[in-house]
């Protein structure tokens, strides 16, 4: 496989878990009332769910962050985010999936909330798959450039449109779950 090749394949599974961590991050933190329930209905110890509430949303958000930016030890942390946080999904899943839990409760998003536990393992393992693809894919691209020389991608601007229209449909689905206009700071009018 060529250079390029390696290249778009690398830049596609940035955008695709760029996509995956801030939808997933950002949901949990806008509905957090649900996320608290739902973590209150999960095995495990009750001092950790404090933790874990703002935990979990806010490292979500920061890989996906952390994903998007250019420089290779930032994406590279972006890229070990994403592999400790879906392996620790999956272990947590694995273990509903072999019956250690007396039910399965489920944090997910609304991205997986219709699937079946054996079919989140299979996402969640091939999501796994794609991230250490991408951390590989990312080192054997940067290894392959000059140090010295500054690459220019054209596909800067793209990315920039799929967020902004991913921003577009988040702010687009809020309005629509709170139709009335509220003031973010209490003690101005709107």
């Amino acid at each position: 496989m060529n250079s390029k090749i390696k290249s778009i394949i690398a830049y596609s599974i940035s955008i695709l878990l760029i996509i995956f961590w801030l939808y997933v991050g950002l949901e949990k933190a806008w509905s957090w009332k649900n996320f608290e329930l739902s973590l209150h209905q999960q095995p495990l110890p009750e001092w950790s769910i404090g933790i874990i509430y703002w935990l979990v949303p806010l490292v979500e958000i920061a890989t996906g962050v952390l994903l998007a930016f250019r420089r290779n030890k930032l994406k590279q942390l972006g890229y070990w985010g994403s592999i400790l946080l879906l392996t620790a999904f999956t272990i947590f899943i694995g273990l509903g999936v072999i019956g250690v839990y007396e039910q399965r409760p489920c944090t997910c998003s609304s991205i997986f909330n219709e699937l079946s536990w054996n079919w989140h393992l299979v996402v969640n393992v091939a999501l796994l798959i794609i991230s250490i693809l991408g951390l590989y894919l990312n080192r054997v691209s940067n290894d392959l450039d000059h140090p010295t020389q500054q690459r220019k991608t054209k596909n800067t601007p793209a990315l920039f449109k799929l967020l902004l229209n991913f921003s577009r449909a988040q702010y687009n689905r809020l309005r629509k779950m709170f139709p009335k206009k509220f003031a973010l700071f209490p003690g101005r009018p709107v």
